[in-house]
């Protein structure tokens, strides 16, 4: 039993490690050597990009950690870090509230739909509900929609009571992070970086104005993998209702959130092989009784307050045809297909479903008898999702000229608006952009550095990063969709570096040994220096035939700037 346990463990650790290496390095080169920004009305611009900046980044970051490594063993950093944590909490505290009480507009889009319906519920009107209304075609809104109704009964604030709930959800991401970090990191001051990362990322920021689940779906989600990885250290029983509760409420909120639950499964039932600790098959059982609990209360009630049966809606297939399908705004982004089918095929989900299955066949063997047009496709698809920096966070927060005329815009107000328009965001989306490769990268430092030390529990975050991103290679197509799965890299980039600069230290100070010995010894680092000198090369000597290869759209991107700001 205990071979077949350690088999397990063994596949499960390959077969994770060579998916999420593949995926790291894909994603790196492309960060690197191009980028995607959204205009106005979410186009995706594919942009080549200045890799000798980032190398130059990556250099800073480096000179600047090697300094600061002697300050964060020394004995200075010990006695004052409860008072720097709390000050630099405070002003981050400070600057987020100050968007979320300057910045918020209107809830557009699923935002105003969901509010909406939540409202009318308050006042007995249940249209949405009907045949043929948002709520027939997206039964998957039931739970944000529910918790919306409870939020406005409760509270007399509105939506803006979910925007001071955001800023509460970013906390909670922050220390959830942060105990990843401190669960995840051996040494002792480097964990905090995890949470530094985290604050220094700014989407996060952006998305506390959006008025949807996103960010308290991801705080509770970030919240039940802390608690998960707690449990699977000290087997306390306290973690496992922490986990469970916080999880299953994630998925409420936001059923993406089911997929870091299914990472949790596996890792739980690898767990209980491994150990046998029955307290493992407790928290299977509580972790699926209470996501299929909640949802089903929030349903059953849902029900008896308006009088409609939950709708089948739209088939799930729908979302993944539409992922194949050409958008108006990029390859696999929506194009309304979803919508279409559904009410073409009288809102009958059946029907709809034999359809979207027929359009499937179709698409595929298209892919298949043109191989060159399905590389392209997926291409330009994931990069569009996770090679967008802001990860749509600018796009959310653009506030279009029309609108702001029709407001008396405060001061504060104006300074941020103006900062997350042309030409303010501009540099935003360069700071997003460094910070995006500065991540990659350090994960791949870890790649080659650090990963033989990890042991098959500290594998929980990378399982979900890879299952979120096969997940998102075939659905429907979003930057914000993958967000939550990009911050869970922090603590991996942070190891990463950690390992780089132990290893410099250690080339730069042994000057007793030949330089024969120090390079045999350190040879990730040469290995690491090797590829930073080929990187260069290549973005001077073939950034003109990338660009003709890829298809980068400068041109346009600068065109798009340009009639933005005048």
């Amino acid at each position: 039993m205990k071979k077949w346990s350690k088999g397990l463990d063994a596949l499960t650790k390959w077969t994770v490690s060579i998916l999420f290496t593949v995926i790291i390095l894909f994603l790196t080169g492309i960060s690197i050597f191009g980028n995607c920004y959204m205009d106005n009305n979410e186009f995706t611009y594919f942009v080549s990009d200045r890799a000798w900046m980032h190398m130059l980044s990556i250099t800073v970051v480096l000179l600047i950690g090697l300094s600061y490594r002697k300050f964060l063993k020394g004995k200075l950093f010990e006695r004052s870090k409860k008072i720097i944590w709390m000050v630099v909490m405070g002003v981050y505290l400070i600057i987020v509230t100050s968007i979320a009480l300057y910045l918020s507009l209107e809830p557009r889009a699923d935002q105003k739909h969901v509010v909406e319906t939540a409202t009318e519920m308050l006042h007995g009107r249940y249209t949405a509900f009907a045949k043929g209304g948002y709520m027939d075609l997206y039964p998957n809104q039931t739970g944000i929609v529910y918790i919306f109704y409870w939020l406005f009964r409760i509270f007399p604030f509105g939506y803006k009571v979910v925007i001071l709930l955001n800023v509460i959800a970013l906390l909670v991401i922050f220390l959830g992070m942060t105990g990843i970090g401190r669960v995840l990191l051996k040494e002792g001051q480097e964990r905090y970086a995890t949470g530094i990362m985290t604050m220094l990322f700014f989407p996060l920021v952006c998305y506390v104005t959006f008025i949807y689940g996103n960010l308290m779906g991801m705080a509770l989600s970030t919240l039940g993998l802390y608690a998960t990885l707690q449990y699977l250290k000290t087997r306390k029983i306290s973690w496992i209702s922490c986990a469970v509760v916080a999880s299953a409420f994630a998925v409420l909120i936001k059923e993406n959130y089911l997929i870091p639950v299914i990472g949790i499964v596996i890792f739980i039932v690898l767990d209980f092989f491994r150990t046998k600790d029955k307290k493992s098959i407790g928290f299977l059982v509580g972790l699926l009784f209470l996501t299929i609990g909640v949802t089903s209360v929030a349903q059953l009630h849902t029900e008896h307050i308006t009088g409609y049966k939950k709708s089948s809606g739209i088939p799930s297939l729908a979302w993944v045809e539409m992922g194949m399908q050409e958008g108006y705004t990029g390859y696999g982004w929506y194009n309304e297909y979803n919508k279409k089918v559904y009410k073409e095929n009288d809102c009958d989900t059946k029907k709809a479903k034999r359809q979207v299955k027929k359009d499937l066949v179709v698409t595929v063997k298209t892919f298949a008898s043109n191989p060159a047009y399905a590389l392209k496709f997926f291409y330009q698809k994931v990069a569009s999702e996770w090679n967008n920096p802001t990860f749509e966070g600018v796009w959310i927060n653009n506030t279009y000229r029309r609108e702001l005329e029709k407001v008396e815009v405060k001061p504060v107000s104006k300074f941020f608006t103006t900062m997350i328009n042309e030409p303010g965001r501009k540099g935003i989306k360069e700071y997003c952009n460094l910070f995006q490769t500065l991540t990659l990268v350090g994960v791949c430092m870890w790649l080659l550095l650090g990963r033989k030390e990890v042991k098959i529990n500290q594998l929980l975050p990378i399982t979900i990063f890879v299952g979120g991103f096969i997940f998102h290679f075939f659905w429907e197509a979003k930057g914000q969709y993958v967000m939550s799965y990009f911050v869970l890299l922090f603590p991996y980039a942070v190891r990463g570096y950690q390992h780089l600069l132990k290893q410099l230290e250690e080339f730069c100070n042994k000057k007793e040994e030949t330089w024969s010995v120090r390079c045999k010894k350190n040879r990730g680092v040469i290995v690491l220096m090797a590829a930073f000198v080929i990187i260069l090369l290549v973005s001077v000597a073939g950034q003109r035939y990338m660009d003709k290869v890829v298809g980068f759209q400068n041109a346009k991107y600068e065109e798009f700037l340009r009639e933005g700001n005048k």
